[in-house]
C-alpha cells in the first residue's frame, strides 16, 4: 500500500503527508498522554482508498473486496472511536483525519460545488421543461 501510494504521488509528496501525519500524532501524544501510530495508519488507507478505490484485495486470501468497501469500515472505525474512545484516541484520530484532509479538502469542497451546480442546471431544467410543456397546452 506504500509503495504503491508512493509511485502514485511520488516520493516527495508520499513522505510530507506521513511527515506531517508523524507530527499530528506528536501533538496529539503531547496533548492527551498517551499515542499511537494506529490512526496514521489507518489515514493512510484512506488516502491509498481514496485515490484506487477499485483495487481488489484478497480478504482472508480467498474472498476478493474492493478497497473502497474496507475504506468504509476504516471510516466506521473514526467514527466510533471518535463517539466511544478515549480522550487520547480521539485526539489521536481528529490529528490523523486532519492530515488526511489536508491532502484532499479541495477534492472535497469541488465535489460539493459540482453537485450544487449539478442541482441547479437540474431545478433549471426542469423548470423549464416545465414551462415548455405548459405552453403546448
Amino acid at each position: 500500500m506504500g509503495t504503491t501510494l508512493e509511485n502514485e504521488w511520488g516520493t516527495f509528496k508520499f513522505n510530507i503527508y506521513y511527515l506531517f501525519g508523524m507530527i499530528g500524532t506528536i501533538i496529539a501524544a503531547f496533548l492527551s498522554g498517551a499515542g499511537t501510530s494506529v490512526y496514521l495508519n489507518l489515514s493512510l488507507f484512506l488516502a491509498f482508498a481514496y485515490l484506487l478505490p477499485d483495487i481488489e484485495i484478497l480478504l482472508f486470501f480467498i474472498l476478493p473486496v474492493k478497497v473502497k468497501w474496507i475504506a468504509y469500515l476504516d471510516w466506521v472505525y473514526f467514527i466510533f472511536s471518535l463517539i466511544f474512545g478515549t480522550m487520547s484516541s480521539r485526539i489521536a484520530a481528529i490529528a490523523s483525519l486532519i492530515n488526511f484532509f489536508i491532502f484532499f479538502g479541495d477534492d472535497f469542497i469541488n465535489y460539493i460545488k459540482d453537485q450544487r451546480k449539478y442541482g441547479a442546471t437540474r431545478r433549471n431544467f426542469k423548470r423549464e421543461m416545465k414551462k415548455y410543456k405548459d405552453g403546448w397546452k
